[in-house]
């Protein structure tokens, strides 16, 4: 976002203005929300004082809700049952449409982060079912590769 290293402990972020505080400083309305720089706004952008954010949502999918049927490339088991407006992109990208749908007098500068795809790769099993498995093409793969 900056060039700069994002950890809290070194010099950069203490010192260093992140985008969000240079859009702030020149009159735009600037909001955050869900996986920014590898965590939640409150994290990574400790000193702006943002007009709306919304820290990172659940991503966890729970126990009960992961199906034992199918399992992706990488062996986890990918496909859920758990409904899409309950997990934490989908209420992230509810709150950005609200975000970008309310007015006001001044230029607007979002970041909004989605934590899928990331391992584990699970997702509805909806876009499992979409997809035979036993037609799916995966790209060769050289041997030196």
């Amino acid at each position: 976002m900056t060039g700069l290293v994002l950890s809290m402990s070194t010099t950069a972020t203490k010192t260093g203005i992140i985008m969000h505080q240079h859009f702030l400083d020149n009159n735009y309305r600037v909001v955050s929300g869900g996986k920014i720089a590898h965590g939640g706004p409150g994290g990574a952008i400790p000193k702006a004082k943002l007009d709306a954010k919304l820290p990172l949502q659940g991503t966890r999918i729970p126990k009960d809700k992961i199906l034992r049927d199918k399992r992706n490339l990488w062996g986890d088991v990918g496909s859920h049952c758990l409904e899409e407006e309950k997990t934490g992109d989908y209420k992230v990208a509810q709150w950005a449409i609200k975000q970008w749908n309310t007015p006001s007098q001044k230029p607007l500068f979002m970041t909004i982060g989605f934590h899928r795809p990331h391992r584990p790769l699970n997702i509805p099993k909806k876009y499992f079912d979409k997809f035979s498995v036993d037609k799916v093409k995966l790209p060769v793969v050289q041997k030196d590769d």
